[in-house]
């Protein structure tokens, strides 16, 4: 044996390799850090070659700068024995595999050990793979252990730290070692492993590696991997105790016996013979017949797939780390992160106290500063409320930890202020100075009066309304002078002081409610050409989608084709759903009370005028979007914008579609002209719709003048003291011609929006009404099914009815008189639709009875708050109430939009809930059939053509084309009420379908449209699809009478060979219907026409339905068969009865009497009717006709008995007879 001690510090740069050929070899220094470094940069291969059975002892040495030609860039070993402890190994390479360590048979120990920067070149693979492992790779070596070592910044192909290939027998253990910040090109960023077993323990730390697959590990083959606790502190996994299952025996009920079984979990069969009593299970936990001493240690067992995430995982910021083994379980940890202390990091495990100015609930990764207006000094604060409110005259920005002092003479609104935006009480505000100049406040001259007797100014005193010092541009009160102003600071007008002076300087301003300031407007062309902008960007994505939607185009792009079956399935859901009915309900009431303050003069304190104005979003239309609407110019040019605007978007529509239709047909005809004209009336009535109550608004709002007094008892000319302004622009003199001749583009407005569109609804209904009630689809019925889809049939004019009532509601008479109609309205409303029920869907009535009920108790705020009025002095009215005026319209805010959050949450619950339905799926790979692939020939249009007469039929083949592409993805569906654009081309649609389905009802095979479509299929070989309606109340009839109405020639084209489809009502029988379809039409396809059948399953439904079928009827099997279940209750106590019922079933007297003992002993029971007639199937009318007279009356057929079709849907309903019992049956 050699033993080497090299000096400390000492470089020994080797100019060729150390070959170990047998022989050992011991090379020794001072240490990793200060000891003697061998250098490989003159060296053309590895630094060490062992081979041999040759041993290899390294300690206290630093290896550098290695580069290997083929494997092992530092040692490469072969049937040898390495061992290295306090070493460092740094820039090695190899142009193979194992750029530090190249290890294959023999053993390999590393302790406290470092690699660093080391790499496996890339290069080809298979049997001559390179770039594997870098910085170590192992092959066939049966025990490797790595204690302290620590692996970072290493690459290769594959196994950017360790690629371990050690045998089915080999055993690799890391202890307490981190691999951190290495890279894998293709595999495994820190361990690539194809086989033995790979430990990992005490601490082991997988960090922050990098591969296209398997950023941490990497696996190949069938290796095995484990972590066995303890883990570093502030991480966790899954893990559980290592023990063996064993089968307790039924007579081990004694203490002894149970705790030898327990004992036996941690001892095999060899270690104690008295374990073989209990059986090992077959499933174990962990693999301890190759490792025992695995049992009883705490472990987590890696699943063999690539693992993208550090190993074992961090607990979250916010989140408390522990030590614990029982706080290492789950992603909880100890816990959230206490309160007042802060865990910032992942992996925490000591939490830092809240920094001031901040607070720290339960779970605080990063500290919530105290918000604007309070500030805190103190540490470890749990809660917003801890943090101290901003005193009166000082500022506190967020996050503040001392209040900031005001200016002299500037002070704040009250406590809890972020600006020192007044003036203090013996100060008053000079216009055009800085807000933050010592000047910018002076002192208060005598205050001002009036030949009335003084008005106390507001700048320089206290506000009585709001009860806190509160600027003014008024000087001595609201009223009208002869010239209407009131006393007005400098560049301020008006009854109200609220209208701007336009300046020179300032250009045009307008006034800013919630600072009672004026502003500049800025840039009021360039606001109104983006608000245009943006509604025709808008409107072009919307019709662009919408058409992509509605087409039968299928883009060849995977990302595109999904988002387009994405955006088709979520327009299914939609309508599915109703959410039309339900979005409109919404639209109404946010446009209703939306106008609420503006239409009923709810005057509120400046503090909430910013949260009142969040509710003008919903009109689209609004000028005031970007700019208020005095910087848009005089009124009248404002209303009308407001008047015509909308039509912009009308007429682009209808000139669009007309030119479309002209050019499609090359000529100009009236029919081309009227198809234009419906084409886009179902987006004119939509806009009107969204449009008409905003719009209305407006208008009715130019004949709402306010009156104020006059500071002179009599002005000359005997005119009252009175003077009345316009609401909504306080500039406008009511008594001036200026408005003499905005009230009369008011009037014409008035018959365009409010009168117009109700009528223009109700002429578009009455012409549709016979269609309606008949049921017979028409283009112009087409077009207005906006209108109508959503009401029964006999209360057709609600929409223009509902109109009615959201107009009325925009506000007619005095200020208290509106609030009383409204009132009255709305509990009309409420009435007549509980009288009536107008919508077909009951949920939609209830959805429109909550908002009528929401707005009464709206309208009931509203006439609260104008009782007590905030522009009075006097406060006696609100304390009446028990509150202040600030507190009252607070309230009113806050119901309202929780009223609107309420139904929007709703209507969004209601979509998020149709859209869990499931869809068809191959039973042979449970993928969606057209998920993708080619799923059309070149020519065809549509999957499915559904051929059926509309008086019987078209209810049913609306849901059988909406759920087919519900629970089919991808399908296209032709029907005429979606499709259809003239009945000439009936035999072209025909042709462009792959496959026709012949809804058999009443009348079908009569019509003669129906006939050409029936020709045209059997013409064009087109595969056909029977549906029979099987109800006689909607349709249906038996095959044999459908027969007899189908002409003799079409007869056997249509009838032989096929066996029709039965349709249901039920749901579980329309899926099964629905599937029969579906994997008919599939078969059809380029994908599936080769195959003779194509098994489809419906999750969560039809593969469980008929699973749980055939479990329930096993299991009733053997219950009958062992007696648990009797027929004349001899043996055994029976707890139900099951009642089959067919034409024989009263035959036998002794049915009678054990039907009466049954119930004598109140044996629930559960009945199956059949309905096969090859099974004595009958109309369960008979039933009434047989049955015991007696049992009748006792009230036997109470309960519903559950129907049993023939095959395909017996099943479906096997499951409901079965499990329709109580728990204690099924």
């Amino acid at each position: 044996m050699t033993d080497i001690y090299l000096q400390p510090g000492a470089n020994v740069r080797l100019s060729q390799s150390l070959v170990l050929d047998g022989v050992d070899v011991t090379i020794r220094s001072s240490g990793s850090t200060t000891g003697a470094t061998i250098d490989g940069t003159d060296a053309l291969d590895s630094l060490f070659i062992l081979k041999n059975k040759a041993t290899l002892w390294l300690e206290g040495l630093v290896l550098a700068n290695c580069q290997a030609e083929a494997d092992g860039g530092a040692v490469r070993m072969d049937d040898s024995d390495v061992s290295l402890r306090d070493v460092r190994i740094q820039d090695c390479s190899a142009a193979n595999s194992g750029g530090a360590i190249y290890a294959a048979r023999g053993s390999l120990r590393l302790e406290s050990v470092e690699i660093t920067r080391c790499s496996a070149e890339t290069g080809t693979e298979g049997e001559n793979a390179q770039g594997l492992g870098g910085a170590i790779r192992i092959v066939k070596v049966r025990e490797v252990e790595l204690s302290e070592v620590n692996i970072t910044g290493c690459s290769a192909v594959k196994g950017g730290a360790l690629h371990i290939d050690g045998g089915t027998e080999s055993e690799t253990t890391l202890n307490r070692v981190r691999l951190a910040d290495s890279t894998a090109t293709e595999e495994g960023g820190l361990v690539y492993i194809v086989s033995g077993r790979l430990t990992l323990e005490n601490g082991t730390l997988l960090e922050s590696g990098t591969a296209s697959q398997g950023s941490s590990i990497a696996f190949s083959g069938a290796p095995e991997v484990s972590y066995r606790l303890p883990l570093p502190p502030g991480y966790w996994i899954p893990h559980s105790r290592c023990e063996i299952y064993r089968q307790l025996p039924a007579d081990c009920a004694d203490d002894v016996c149970r705790g030898l079984f327990d004992k036996c979990k941690t001892e095999t069969d060899a270690q104690n013979d008295e374990c073989k009593q209990f059986p090992v299970a077959f499933v174990q936990p962990c693999n301890w017949e190759a490792t025992p001493a695995l049992l009883g240690v705490s472990l987590y067992q890696v699943p063999t797939s690539a693992l993208d995430v550090d190993l074992p995982y961090a607990c979250a910021p916010g989140i408390l780390g522990s030590s614990d083994a029982d706080d290492q379980k789950s992603a909880f940890c100890a816990g959230l992160c206490p309160v007042g202390q802060r865990c910032p990091e992942a992996a925490t495990t000591e939490p830092r106290p809240c920094t001031e100015g901040n607070f720290c609930p339960a779970g605080t990764s990063v500290p919530r500063p105290c918000p604007e207006g309070s500030y805190s000094a103190a540490t470890n604060l749990t809660k917003e409320d801890e943090c101290t409110q901003c005193p009166v005259g000082f500022t506190c920005p967020a996050g503040s930890t001392v209040p900031d002092p005001c200016n002299d003479g500037t002070t704040t609104y009250g406590q809890g202020s972020t600006a020192c935006d007044v003036c203090d009480e013996d100060f008053f505000l000079v216009l055009g100075e800085a807000q933050a100049s010592t000047k910018a406040c002076k002192s208060c001259p005598a205050p001002p009066s009036s030949p009335q007797g003084g008005v106390v100014s507001f700048t320089c005193g206290v506000d009585t309304r709001i009860g806190a010092l509160y600027w003014s541009p008024c000087r001595g009160g609201v009223d009208s002078s002869e010239d209407g102003n009131a006393l007005c600071h400098p560049f301020y007008e008006g009854p109200k002081c609220e209208v701007c002076t336009n300046t020179t300087d300032n250009g045009i301003r307008y006034f800013l409610n919630s600072k009672a300031r004026c502003q500049p407007c800025d840039r009021p062309a360039e606001s109104v050409m983006l608000l245009v902008g943006l509604l025709f960007t808008a409107g072009a994505l919307g019709l662009g989608t919408l058409k992509v939607i509605r087409s039968s185009w299928v883009p060849s792009g995977k990302v595109a084709r999904a988002l387009v079956l994405m955006g088709r399935r979520m327009a299914l859901l939609w309508k599915r759903a109703g959410m039309l009915c339900k979005t409109k309900q919404l639209i109404n009431l946010f446009q209703v009370v939306a106008v609420v303050p503006a239409v009923y003069e709810v005057e509120l304190p400046p503090q909430l005028s910013e949260w009142a104005n969040l509710f003008n979003a919903v009109d689209i239309f609004d000028l005031d979007l970007f700019l208020p609407p005095a910087c848009y110019g005089s009124y009248l040019t404002r209303l009308i914008a407001w008047g015509f605007l909308p039509f912009a978007p009308i007429l682009l529509a209808t000139l669009g579609s007309c030119a479309w239709e002209l050019a499609s047909s090359a000529s100009l005809t009236r029919a081309a002209l009227w198809r234009g004209l419906l084409g886009a009336l179902p987006l004119i009535v939509i806009l009107q719709f969204l449009l008409v109550t905003s719009t209305s608004t407006r208008i009715l709002r130019t004949f709402n003048c306010i009156e104020f007094p006059t500071r002179d008892a009599v002005l000359p000319g005997g005119q009252e003291p009175y003077r009345a302004y316009l609401a909504d622009d306080l500039s406008l003199d009511c008594s001036t011609p200026e408005y003499a001749t905005v009230k009369r583009w008011a009037y014409v407005l008035l018959f365009v929006w409010p009168i117009g569109a109700p009528l223009l609804y109700l002429g578009l209904l009455l012409a549709s009404r016979r269609d309606i009630m008949t049921r017979q689809s028409t283009p112009l019925l087409r077009a207005t099914d906006f209108l109508w889809r959503d009401y029964e049939d006999s209360a057709f004019y609600w929409e223009p009815l509902d109109l009615v009532r959201k107009l009325t509601l925009t506000g007619f008479g005095s200020k208290q008189l509106r609030v009383i109609i409204a009132l009255l309205v709305s509990m009309l409303f409420l009435t007549l639709q509980y009288v009536l029920s107008p919508y077909k869907r009951t949920l939609d009535g209830r959805l429109s009875m909550f908002a009528n009920i929401g707005l009464v108790l709206v309208y009931l705020a509203t006439l609260t708050i104008n009782s007590c009025s905030l522009l009075e002095t006097d406060t006696q009215t609100c304390g009446e109430f028990g509150l202040d005026q600030l507190e009252l319209a607070t309230i009113f805010l806050s119901f309202t939009t929780a009223l609107l959050g309420i139904g929007l949450t709703l209507v969004l619950w209601l979509y998020t809930a149709a859209s869990r339905a499931p869809t068809f799926r191959l039973v042979s790979s449970g993928r969606e059939p057209l998920r993708d692939g080619r799923t059309l020939t070149e020519g065809m249009r549509w999957h499915l053509f559904l051929s059926h007469i509309w008086s019987t039929g078209q209810d049913a083949a609306a849901v059988i084309k909406n759920q087919l592409r519900l629970l089919l993805p991808g399908v296209e569906v032709f029907l005429d009420v979606d499709d259809l654009e003239g009945i000439a081309a009936l035999e072209e649609y025909i042709s462009n379908s792959r496959v026709v389905l012949l809804f058999l009802s009443r009348g079908y095979l009569r019509s003669v449209n129906c006939q050409r479509e029936v020709r045209a299929a059997l013409a064009n070989n087109k595969p056909i699809v029977l549906v029979q309606e099987v109800d006689p109340e909607k349709g249906g009839g038996a095959l044999a009478e459908l027969r007899a109405e189908c002409p003799a020639e079409l007869q056997n084209g249509v009838f032989d060979n096929r066996q029709p489809i039965p349709w249901h009502r039920i749901r579980e029988f329309q899926l099964v219907s629905l599937k029969l379809i579906a994997e008919a039409t599939l078969l059809q396809t380029p994908r599936y026409c080769g195959k003779s059948n194509l098994p489809l399953y419906l999750p969560g439904l039809l593969d469980k339905q008929e699973s749980q079928a055939t479990n329930a009827l096993q299991w009733l099997s053997r219950r009958v068969s062992s007696n648990s279940i009797n027929r004349d209750g001899s043996n055994g106590e029976a707890t139900h009865m099951l009642l089959y019922l067919n034409s024989s079933t009263w035959s036998d007297e002794l049915l009678a009497k054990q039907v009466t003992a049954a119930r004598a002993a109140r044996l629930p029971i559960i009945m199956a009717h059949e309905r096969d007639p090859a099974r004595g199937g009958c109309l369960f009318a008979r039933m009434f006709e047989v049955t015991p007279q007696q049992l009748i009356v006792d009230g036997l057929y109470k309960n519903l008995a559950r129907s049993c079709f023939p095959d395909p849907h017996r099943k479906a309903r096997g499951t409901r007879v079965l499990f329709s019992a109580p728990k204690s049956l099924s």
